[in-house]
C-alpha cells in the first residue's frame, strides 16, 4: 500500500502554489481569443470581399471584351444606311414635310389631284411621345393589319387631314398604296363623293369627248413617329442584334414606297456686291 502525505491544512496560497502551471495556457488563451476576434476574423472577412470583387470585375472584363469583338465585327456603313432607312420610314419628329413629300409622290404616281391638306390646330406643338420602345416581340410580327394595329398601340401618331379628287381607278390606286408609303401611316377615316361634273363643250361640226367622272376622297391619316430613348442601357449589356425576324421585317420595309425629297430651290436674295458697278 503507497501512503500519500497530503498537507494538514489546506490554505489559498497551498492551492495557488499548486495550479500556478495553469496560470500561462489560460493567458496565452485569452490572447489568441482577442487576436482572432480583433485581427484574424476582419482580414479574412477583407479578404474574401477582395475577392469577391475581384470576380465580379473578371466578369464585367469578359463582357466588355466579347462587347468589343461584337463591334468591331458590325460593318459601320451598313448601320449608318439602316438607321436612316429606319428614320424615314418611322422619323423621330413630327415631320410633315417628309409626308407631304410622299403624298405628293403618290398622288403623281396615281393621277389624283391633292386638293387640301390640313392638320388639327396644335398638332405640331412639342408632346412626349407615348413609349415607342416596343417589346422585340412586337417588332417580330408581320406587316398585317393585326400587327399595324398591334404596334400603331403603342407609337405616337400626328393625324392630317388630306383631300384629293380624280377618277375612281386613280383614287383606289392611290388608297390602296397610302399604307405601303414611307413614312408609315394608318388611314383612319374615309369620304368619298361624287366630285362636282361639269357639263362638255363642244364645238360645231366636232364630237364632244366623254368626260371620266371623277370622286373626292376626304380621309384623315395617322402618321406614326417615335422619339428616340432618353436613356441608354449600361455598358455591361450585351448588344443585341438584329434577328432573323427582325431582319426579314427590314427587308419588308424597304419595299414599300419611297419618294426623294425635292431639293430646295435657291431664293434669289439681292445682289451679291452691293459696290458693283450696275
Amino acid at each position: 500500500m503507497i501512503d500519500i502525505d497530503l498537507p494538514s491544512q489546506v490554505t489559498l496560497r497551498t492551492v495557488l502554489g499548486m495550479k500556478k502551471y495553469l496560470y500561462f495556457p489560460i493567458l496565452a488563451l485569452f490572447v489568441v481569443v482577442g487576436l482572432l476576434v480583433f485581427v484574424a476574423v476582419p482580414s479574412i472577412r477583407k479578404v474574401v470581399l477582395l475577392r469577391q470583387e475581384i470576380s465580379q470585375k473578371n466578369e464585367t472584363l469578359r463582357s466588355l471584351e466579347q462587347k468589343v469583338e461584337v463591334l468591331k465585327s458590325l460593318d459601320e456603313n451598313q448601320l449608318l444606311t439602316q438607321v436612316e432607312n429606319l428614320e424615314r420610314t418611322l422619323p423621330s419628329r413630327k415631320d410633315v414635310f417628309l409626308l407631304l413629300t410622299s403624298l405628293n409622290g403618290l398622288a403623281s404616281q396615281t393621277g389624283v389631284s391633292l386638293e387640301q391638306f390640313s392638320l388639327a390646330p396644335g398638332s405640331l406643338a412639342t408632346a412626349s411621345a407615348t413609349d415607342s420602345s416596343t417589346n422585340r416581340s412586337t417588332a417580330q410580327d408581320d406587316l398585317s393589319s393585326s400587327g399595324r394595329e398591334a404596334a400603331s398601340s403603342q407609337l405616337a401618331s400626328l393625324g392630317v387631314e388630306v383631300k384629293i379628287t380624280g377618277s375612281f381607278e386613280a383614287v383606289k390606286g392611290f388608297l390602296s398604296n397610302l399604307e405601303q408609303l414611307i413614312p408609315l401611316m394608318r388611314l383612319t377615316t374615309l369620304d368619298l363623293s361624287p366630285a362636282s361634273e361639269e357639263t362638255p363643250v363642244s364645238l360645231a361640226g366636232t364630237t364632244a369627248l366623254p368626260v371620266v367622272p371623277e370622286v373626292s376622297a376626304n380621309f384623315t391619316i395617322a402618321m406614326f413617329y417615335a422619339s428616340l430613348p432618353t436613356q441608354l442601357g449600361t455598358i455591361t449589356e450585351p448588344i443585341q442584334t438584329l434577328t432573323e425576324s427582325e431582319q426579314g421585317l427590314y427587308d419588308k420595309l424597304l419595299s414599300f414606297i419611297s419618294f426623294p425629297a425635292s431639293p430646295s430651290a435657291s431664293v434669289p436674295t439681292g445682289r451679291e456686291d452691293v459696290f458693283a458697278p450696275f
